[in-house]
């Protein structure tokens, strides 16, 4: 539950969308600020992506991935708008990667 709140305090609740489908976010679990701000859970190994070519290619986004089960988060490489992105959880635990606009 701790977990829950760290990132609940992080996130601009408010104006998140719940991924339904799989269009922005493809592993089906997530919240996402269209150009802002995207919480994506993956909840196995295997590769999954956010969708951020709506966003002007000049927009960066600041990449945090948080493994639930160790509580480790570490830093990723900054990526920027207009592409898709995807990312393969190292081993067999689960991931979260946090997409925040600069």
């Amino acid at each position: 539950m701790a977990q829950t709140l760290t990132y609940a305090q992080k996130l601009n609740l408010k104006a998140m969308t719940i991924e339904t489908g799989r269009a922005i976010i493809d592993s089906g679990y997530g919240l996402y600020e269209v150009c802002a701000e995207y919480l994506m859970y993956m909840p196995t190994d295997g590769s999954h992506s956010i969708n951020l070519s709506s966003c002007e290619s000049d927009r960066s986004f600041a990449v945090e991935f948080f493994e639930p089960l160790t509580g480790t988060t570490t830093t990723g490489e900054p990526v920027s708008g207009g592409a898709v992105y995807s990312w393969n959880p190292p081993g067999p635990n689960p991931m979260v990667v946090h997409l925040k606009a600069k």
